[in-house]
């Protein structure tokens, strides 16, 4: 899509514009799909916004607010984006915070109804309100799996992917279910990273038609997995990339 971009995390689409952020330059790029002279398709960079926090890190559609939102990762704000239907000039409508989460490295959030939650290397998860982003609840976690990445609601489960320890040591990396977000400071949990490689540090999950993907890194050559999950059971495993 572009070379124009420093360690990049995430693309977001609503079908119509495409949004990547530039993490290491503090950019979000706007693109759209068109043709080129041979009638192939090709990704067109339309509008750039720079200035986007610190290290904007994770970019999510939600289609019932009809709004990106794009996280800076290490000063604890949300930048809203928005378009109208059928044009696809894109605008900054809001920026929205977490003041207890700035200068705190948080590597994506989750929405779930109106609730939206922030996985961070604080040793906790928090709940706030979508809309408002007052925090409703904060959810402590054990030091061992307080550098988490991604929280995501797979059936009956909560999947959370972890990078590091609290002191930053990547050996501690792993995936990890819990049917409770209460249950975790317990140590109630069920570690499942095991059904894949292993050793490696599982990234960001994304759900496609009838699949998740997992991205991680550290294991050389290897980098996607898709996996489905059937009446709780994790199958079919497959390495992607």
């Amino acid at each position: 899509m572009t070379n124009d971009i420093s360690m990049g995390h995430t693309i977001a689409s609503d079908g119509e514009v495409y949004l990547i952020d530039d993490t290491e330059n503090n950019r979000i790029l706007i693109m759209e799909k068109g043709k080129n002279v041979n009638g192939q398709t090709i990704f067109v960079p339309t509008q750039e916004f720079c200035g986007i926090g610190n290290r904007p890190h994770f970019i999510l559609y939600d289609d019932y607010t009809d709004t990106f939102y794009a996280w800076s990762s290490q000063s604890g704000e949300m930048y809203l984006f928005r378009h109208a239907k059928g044009d696809t000039r894109v605008y900054l409508t809001d920026i929205r915070s977490i003041p207890s989460l700035a200068g705190i490295y948080v590597r994506s959030f989750t929405i779930l109804d109106d609730r939206i939650y922030f996985v961070s290397g604080n040793s906790s998860i928090i709940e706030a309100d979508l809309y408002s982003f007052e925090i409703k609840k904060e959810y402590p976690v054990l030091p061992e799996m307080a550098g988490m990445i991604q929280l995501t609601q797979i059936e009956d489960y909560y999947y959370i992917t972890i990078s590091t320890d609290i002191t930053g040591n990547q050996d501690y990396a792993t995936m990890l279910r819990t049917k409770s977000l209460e249950d975790l400071s317990d140590g109630k949990y069920e570690d499942v990273y095991q059904n894949f490689i292993g050793g490696g540090t599982p990234y960001y999950i994304t759900h496609i038609d009838d699949k998740w993907y997992l991205t991680e890194h550290r294991i050389p050559g290897h980098s996607i997995w898709s996996f489905q999950v059937e009446d709780n059971a994790i199958l079919n495993v497959t390495s992607i990339y």
